[in-house]
């Protein structure tokens, strides 16, 4: 059995899988008529979660089954979405088919069915607005620095018909991106190329036979996307340009010739979970203590209340050196929060977006990499791939893939290895005879 560190006593509320912090949030609600109340005698609990409130009576008034019971409605609604649990324990409240007409009805009930994560459907819908926003000569929200101004272009989007955007349209903003990238050469040809297939794909899946089948639509609808071409996809195999070992020691020691400091600690941390351990962004964010298998040497992904993983796949132990597990022993017992990466942020579990509670130690970690010679729009990103080509090198393209966590060997093939080994036939010996016989 597996020996672990003294546990640490950081200072945090029980979190939303620990039956005490359900004990403090069920209640029994007041009712009254005639300016009489009375307390009802069974618990209630109320959840928000995407934006929406509602209150489940809990059947029981035993404090201990009701936060069990509202507990376990709490991780069904973060797991299945509003539908699931109002299906289970309030019937009436689910609308068999949302009647949808336009672009905003779309993005609504995707949000509401949570056919996949919330960060994940708002990242569709936002690329669905742009696209919607561009085919209607309405530009990007984003060019738009007034907020007023934004959230009128979102409402002027999501209130056009469906019927107004066709697949010619679509086909025709497609066109026209990759156009304009023809002036700029082969290499923003192919950026262009990979960026409008990936567009094409987030917008698209909001309108997928799965998702749709909730819906009532017009007799005669035709998804925007039914015979949108895509492009040829673009080789994105990572070509490392870096070496981790000299990375590694200015990032403890500093370089004077380099004019590079050495890595505060969250920063230090922040990179050698990316580069020595292989974790994401959001991994990293959102990683506790509590992770690590002291005696184990490695770093339990797991489901916490502050991260879901991207991928069934990403949850996984984590094996890493020796070496690294003994440096963090040391950042261990000087830890003041639960959070490995320390920041006076704090995380948000819902958000519609990328949220990182770390996000100013990444910035300055990032600033750090493009000083230090990292040749790249995302350096961080850029540690993990060198750590998945490392791996590739000394275990192969399997282990690669299973040390990245990735769903399968082929998105570990296009994306992430190039091999440190370089392969020569060794033909040319010969050559060495030319002149010579």
């Amino acid at each position: 059995m597996s020996k672990q560190l003294p546990t640490k006593k950081i200072g945090r509320k029980p979190g939303k899988t620990d039956l005490r912090y359900w004990r403090e949030v069920v209640y029994r609600p007041e009712v009254g008529r005639d300016n009489e109340s009375r307390t009802v005698q069974q618990f209630y609990v109320k959840l928000q979660f995407k934006g929406r409130r509602e209150a489940f009576p809990l059947q029981t008034n035993n404090l201990e089954e009701a936060a069990d019971k509202a507990k376990s409605i709490y991780l069904t609604l973060v797991a299945s979405g509003w539908e699931r649990v109002l299906q289970d324990h309030k019937p009436r409240k689910v609308v068999e088919k949302a009647s949808v007409t336009t672009i905003g009805q779309v993005i609504a009930a995707a949000l509401l069915r949570n056919e996949v994560k919330n960060r994940t459907t708002a990242d569709y819908a936002r690329t669905l607005r742009q696209i919607v926003g561009q085919t209607l000569g309405m530009g990007s929200c984003a060019a738009l620095r007034n907020l007023k101004a934004q959230q009128q272009w979102i409402d002027t989007i999501d209130k056009t018909p469906l019927k107004k955007i066709k697949p010619e349209a679509i086909e025709a903003w497609r066109q026209s991106m990759l156009a304009a990238a023809n002036s700029g050469g082969p290499v923003t040809v192919r950026h262009t190329k990979n960026s409008v297939n990936s567009m094409l794909r987030k917008a698209k899946s909001l309108f997928s036979p799965k998702f749709l089948r909730h819906l009532s639509l017009p007799e005669d609808f035709v998804s925007p996307f039914a015979s949108v071409n895509f492009e040829p996809r673009q080789s994105t195999r990572y070509q490392s340009k870096i070496d981790l070992d000299s990375l590694i020691t200015v990032a403890l020691n500093g370089d004077t010739k380099k004019k590079l400091e050495k890595l505060p600690s969250p920063e230090l941390t922040a990179f050698l979970l990316a580069g020595l351990a292989g974790l994401r962004r959001n991994e990293i964010d959102k990683l506790e203590w509590s992770s690590f298998r002291w005696d184990e040497n490695s770093i339990r992904l797991q489901v916490t209340d502050h991260f879901q993983p991207k991928t069934e796949e990403s949850l996984a132990d984590v094996a890493v050196d020796v070496e690294l597990m003994t440096l963090f022993k040391g950042f261990y017992q000087e830890a003041k929060t639960a959070f490995v990466v320390e920041s006076k942020t704090a995380p948000r579990s819902n958000a519609a977006y990328a949220h990182y509670r770390c996000e100013r130690v990444f910035e300055r970690l990032t600033k750090w990499l493009k000083r230090a010679g990292v040749p790249s729009g995302t350096p961080l990103h850029t540690l993990r791939k060198e750590f998945g080509s490392l791996m590739c090198s000394r275990y192969g393209i399997y282990g690669a893939s299973r040390a990245l966590r990735h769903r399968d060997i082929q998105v570990t093939s296009q994306h992430y290895v190039d091999t440190k080994q370089r392969l020569v036939p060794g033909l040319a010996a010969g050559l060495n005879r030319v002149g010579g016989v």
